[in-house]
């Protein structure tokens, strides 16, 4: 057996999440107290939902569906998480979840992963579960609702409950995990995210509770620390148990009623819970700089924050809190839609922006935020824009074509989420039941909370949005957090941040303006094209149809998903089709934004809003093709094709939309010197392609100096002339879809009869076997292992579907030597990913996030694992069965 290429890397830094995302993706707040419905008498609760209360105080609430057809969903939801933790246990609700896959009453030690991998369950997607600030919730996906699958399910969630073994020994075993899982976390994101909840929540514990804990408290906490705080927290009161699926509810009843009704074993009265500490309230605005060296752009956030209860902001769920935060809302969208305009200019000092409402953690409150993203050298007029913009939508509010236009967008969302309820598939609507009680929220059908809501949206006026916006702001507490690569020390950045808002306080500020209000100008294509060969695949039930002017058309209609549209088109040959791949970066930061001929993107998003277009298109320069991208509905499919032909003839490659993508494009570079990720995506992707320049990111200076005239050259001719394939998938009726496509893409010239054979397709190598070692520039003790083989296309689709098998069972062992015997690693995996393009390209990958001294002993493992497979072979049976 060959010696195979082994990558390392130095100082592993995972994918970079931004601060500004990062925020709302929190865990939602969790409640006190659950009650049976968690319902409002202001609202109708969806009466799908049938909840329930067993003898021992425990909740259930079963919602029966049938998307997909014989699955079922199942959680278990603990109202406890971090915020429940002594100082002296700061980590353990976190690391108790994990001692749940390490041996309950039922399932012992190294059992239960197997046992429910034989039934067809995937550990890691199908049976997992996360910890918040005070909640914990246990996932099960079951692939069936046999009697036996349910019960066994059942059983594991009820050991979770008062069932699990807490062994010294797998305590022990455990740690490694959980430290390797911390350090794949303490990424310098992660250290600005830190920072900035120490500082937002002064005064909170949520300042100081951070669900991944504290080193030494997971290093040396006993088993019986860990056994404390589960009787302490894991109450019947405090539980609820959420089964939604295609199940027979009062056999589901039944069995859940034989399985939890008795008393939880071990169990500690209730408790009082502990004191949390307030939200900072009012006050002079709070500053705070922290320097980040090593961060890729510098990150501002302003905040206001209120505890509900104190102005309009009612505690309790109802119809007027809901109004009023909808109001906040469409505020908000306003106020980033602002900022996206200026983006778009070429001079401008922002490059990534989002405002947003913040439902905080422990149900304390709501934050308004506004969040910024720029270069460092940017970072003052970044700062006094935002600044700008925040008063004056406070002082002068908004105008009537921008409240339109957020009116238009709630009602999109509402009514999207309305139409598709019919569908919606079970693990969503566990996830929305939990959402619900943890934000203590009446759980609502989608069409019923659409119905409640659309009066509110279309009556949004410029006072609304004014005085809900004024209402808040005035009395919150008030914050500005700011992070980056500044040459400052924390005061002098203070300093300097107070000093640049007291400028720009002084400067005048203008009324908004109305901007003209134009209709969308890409209509009429001309005489619609005539179909030439249409042929139907009925074991697969598509169609592919070629229109006059060689444009094809594939067709599938799904009713899965209802009222939902996937459209996907291919066009010309993508960065294969130029030598000149500095052209690369641009074109995928900057075309979309650089709008059309007669709608710049600004207005074009506002008429996609205004024509009932939920989300946007998106665009991709693949390997192989140009890529547009949208997901649309039956009424709107027309307005989106109409978008995609009108960029295909009419882009106006505009100047300005290179500010912004010089700035995203600088980003790139710097992630790829800082960052594991985009060193993978540049010199070890280039590296495993035997320094193919259609791999990696081009030369900095090259990419920097293209210019938008410069895509024009080399795209306008492609889009004219190009093969072009469009695919439409999903709910949508064939003969409108072959007649949409047929007035639009259909109706353009003449376009080139085949998809041209690319030399270059076939030239990719793999490097010689060996070992190589990578470096970025980070500054923490972290390492990742990429053991990698050479396989093959996705066209030998026999040969892909076996190596598929072949990394969940490399996977299964990797799990078993590194994570459960060694405890080195917290998630080591393996997989193959084939080309579709490269001929022969594809590549077989073990890959483990570790300390960069235990980089040797798992490398000697995988290696182990790969003779033993050669040697040996897949073991005959369980392995194999549990595999498939």
């Amino acid at each position: 057996m060959p010696r195979i290429p082994i990558v390392e890397f130095a100082n592993f830094n995972p994918m970079r999440m931004s601060s500004l995302l990062l925020f709302p993706s929190v865990c939602a707040a969790a409640v006190g107290g659950l009650c049976a419905s968690a319902s409002s008498p202001d609202f109708n609760a969806d009466p799908h939902a049938q909840w329930g209360v067993l003898p021992n105080g425990m909740r259930y609430v079963l919602y029966p569906n049938q998307t997909p057809r014989k699955v079922v969903a199942m959680r278990l939801y603990i109202a406890s998480g971090s915020l429940q933790e002594t100082d002296a246990q700061q980590g353990l609700a976190h690391f108790l979840e994990h001692m749940a896959f390490n041996g309950t009453r039922h399932f012992p030690a190294g059992e239960m992963v197997e046992y429910f991998q034989r039934i067809g369950m995937a550990f890691g997607s199908d049976t997992n579960a996360h910890t918040g600030f005070d909640e914990t919730v246990y996932k099960l996906n079951l692939p069936d609702a046999s009697p036996k699958t349910v019960a066994d399910s059942l059983t594991l969630l009820r050991d979770y409950a008062d069932g699990m073994t807490i062994d010294p020994k797998e305590v022990d075993r455990e740690r490694g995990v959980i430290l390797s899982e911390k350090r794949t976390r303490d990424t310098v994101d992660y250290r600005q995210f830190e920072d900035y909840y120490t500082f937002q929540f002064a005064g909170h514990q949520l300042a100081n509770r951070l669900p991944i804990g504290k080193e030494d408290v997971i290093r040396h906490a006993p088993a019986q620390a860990l056994r404390d705080y589960y009787e302490t927290w894991y109450r019947p009161d405090r539980m609820l148990l959420v089964v939604t699926g295609d199940f027979d509810a009062p056999a589901m009843r039944a069995d859940i009623e034989k399985t939890f009704s008795t008393p939880l074993e071990g169990k500690t009265k209730e408790t009082p819970a502990p004191d949390f500490g307030k939200l900072s309230e009012g006050g002079p605005l709070r500053v705070r700089f922290f320097p980040e060296p090593k961060a890729e752009a510098v990150s501002i956030s302003f905040g206001a924050m209120r505890a509900y209860g104190a102005g309009q902001l009612p505690a309790a769920d109802s119809f007027a809190r809901r109004s009023y935060l909808l109001k906040l809302d469409a505020a908000l969208r306003i106020l980033q839609s602002r900022i996206k305009q200026r983006m778009q200019q070429e001079d401008t000092p922002v490059s990534d922006a989002a405002a947003y409402r913040w439902p905080l953690p422990a149900h304390t409150g709501e934050m308004l935020a506004l969040g910024l993203e720029c270069k460092p050298e940017n970072w003052k007029p970044a700062l006094e824009l935002a600044d700008t913009e925040l008063r004056r939508a406070l002082r002068y509010g908004f105008t009537p074509d921008e409240i339109a236009q957020a009116r238009a967008e709630l009602d999109n969302a509402y009514r999207t989420a309305a139409e598709k309820a019919s569908t919606r598939t079970s693990d969503a609507i566990a996830d929305g039941l939990i959402r619900s009680v943890s934000a203590e929220e009446t759980f609502m059908h989608p069409a019923e909370k659409y119905a409640r809501m659309k009066p509110v949206i279309e009556s949004l006026s410029e006072d609304d949005l004014f005085y809900s916006l004024r209402a808040f702001w005035n009395g919150a507490d008030h914050t500005l957090h700011m992070s980056g690569p500044l040459d400052m020390t924390a005061q002098a950045g203070e300093q300097s941040i107070r000093t640049v808002l007291e400028a720009a306080s002084k400067q005048p500020l203008e009324m908004p303006k109305e901007r003209a209000q134009s209709a969308f100008a890409y209509a009429d294509w001309g005489t619609p094209g005539a179909v030439s060969q249409q042929r139907a695949h009925e074991k697969i039930d598509v169609t592919q149809i070629q229109f006059a002017n060689n444009v094809r058309l594939n067709f599938k209609r799904t009713d899965f998903e209802a009222n939902n549209i996937l459209v996907l088109v291919r066009v010309g040959d993508g960065r294969l089709g130029t030598i000149e791949q500095s052209l690369i970066p641009l074109a995928q930061e900057a075309f979309l934004k650089g709008g059309l001929k007669k709608h710049a993107y600004t207005e074009l998003e506002r008429l996609m809003a205004l024509n009932g277009m939920r989300n946007n298109l998106t665009f991709q320069c693949a390997e192989d093709a140009f890529v547009f991208r949208v997901q649309t509905e039956p009424q709107t499919l027309r307005f989106a094709l109409d978008c995609i032909t009108a960029y295909l003839t009419d882009a106006a490659y505009s100047p300005e939309a290179q500010g912004r993508a010089r700035q995203s494009i600088e980003g790139a570079y710097r992630k790829a010197r800082y960052t594991m990720e985009g060193t993978i995506g540049d010199q070890v992707s280039r590296y495993l392609a035997d320094g193919s320049p259609y791999f990696g990111l081009p030369p900095e200076k090259e990419a920097l100096a293209s210019t938008m005239a410069d895509l024009e050259r080399w795209m306008r001719p492609q889009f004219a002339q190009g093969y072009l394939e469009i695919s439409i998938v999903g709910d949508c009726d064939e003969t409108a879809a072959l007649d949409t496509v047929a007035s639009t893409l259909g109706a353009l010239p003449m376009r080139q009869t085949k998809k041209p054979l690319l030399k270059t397709a076939t030239e990719i190598r793999f490097p010689a076997p060996g070992e190589k070692d990578f470096f970025y520039e980070g500054d923490l003790p972290r390492a990742a292992s990429l053991v990698v083989w050479p396989t093959c296309d996705a066209w030998d689709t026999e040969k892909v579907r076996a190596l598929n098998v072949l990394g969940e069972i490399f996977s299964d062992r990797l799990r078993l030597r590194v994570r459960q015997a060694l405890g080195e690693a917290y998630s080591p995996y393996a997989y193959n990913r084939s080309s579709e393009t490269f001929t022969g390209r594809g590549l077989f990958q073990a890959v483990a996030v570790l300390k960069p001294e235990s980089v040797p002993a798992i490398e000697e493992q995988v290696e182990k694992i790969a003779h033993e497979l050669y040697d040996d072979g897949i073991t005959a049976g369980d392995e194999f069965d549990r595999a498939v």
